[in-house]
């Protein structure tokens, strides 16, 4: 007859378990072991997939096959009162950190209830002298603008003219 227990096994082999296995324990080993096994498993699937995405990472396109040489304009809506705090590093990173494109216009259209000092620190950011070379920053109040929808649309309307010009 087939073994009833691992301990029938160390028997048969005329050897001792090094720990005592009462009824019950087996199942608990069982799970044990192959609790440790599926740790093992998902370890070993985790660096597989970090080495095929650090295998993608350095086989993408470099260089000029990368680079956006047509104009880009990226608008940026805001209600001043609410965004203050953070709208010039917001614009700051646009600016500096937008890679692979040659010509870049960041468009910081807003509206505010009353006038703000940073409403005088955004357009000295907006001074030419300021800007990196193709790199142009235009802040725009739009009076009169009660969302950044309406404020979107201002805008809108002057690019799309551009566009078609």
């Amino acid at each position: 007859p087939p073994p009833a227990s691992m301990a029938d096994v160390a028997t048969a082999l005329g050897q001792s378990l090094p720990y005592d296995l009462t009824p019950g324990w087996e199942a608990y080993y069982a799970v044990v072991l192959w609790s440790d096994c599926m740790q093992v498993a998902t370890l070993v699937a985790m660096v597989l997939a970090g080495l095929a995405a650090l295998r993608r990472w350095l086989r993408r396109p470099a260089g000029p096959d990368l680079e956006v040489v047509e104009p880009v304009a990226v608008i940026v809506p805001c209600y001043l009162p609410n965004e203050a705090p953070i709208i010039r590093g917001t614009i700051e990173h646009i600016l500096e950190n937008l890679e692979h494109v040659q010509n870049l216009t960041v468009y910081l259209v807003y509206n505010t209830p009353t006038d703000m000092a940073e409403e005088a620190e955004l357009q000295e950011m907006a001074q030419p002298e300021r800007q990196r070379p193709g790199r142009r920053l235009v802040v725009q109040r739009v009076m009169g603008s009660t969302s950044k929808a309406e404020n979107l649309n201002d805008v809108l309307s002057a690019l799309t003219e551009n566009l078609n010009d």
